[in-house]
């Protein structure tokens, strides 16, 4: 009896299994603009201009990231942890010799995908 889930976490298993049974090519709650919702906290968002960045954003805390620059990714990588808010990937990338421009670029880059996510 200790081991039967309550009515709202029956409600939350079935809405979820109905969720990814969703194909993602007809768009759905699961597909968001540059990126798949993983679930209600985790999402998988990728630009895949040149020079490409990949992300997976959690709760609003950038955990995990690639990007094809190597000089991105080891800004992105120096954000790990972090809540994404402004200034955060800018300051990070002049402070590994970025210049500025291409600091605000990037950044700019990271809080499109994270916005397009719900942010």
């Amino acid at each position: 009896e200790a081991a039967m889930p309550d009515e709202t976490t029956r409600r939350a298993v079935a809405s979820a299994a109905e969720e990814l049974g969703e194909p993602l090519e007809t768009g759905g709650r699961r597909l968001v603009r540059n990126g798949i919702k993983i679930n209600r906290h985790v999402y998988l968002l990728e630009d895949a201009a040149a020079p490409w960045l990949r992300l997976v954003w959690r709760d609003g805390v950038l955990e995990r990231a690639a990007a094809e620059d190597v000089g991105d990714e080891e800004v992105l990588r120096d954000c790990l942890g972090e809540p994404i808010r402004e200034g955060l990937i800018s300051r990070s990338a002049t402070r590994l010799g970025m210049p500025a421009r291409a600091a605000h670029e990037l950044e700019a880059r990271v809080l499109e995908l994270c916005r397009d996510a719900g942010r």
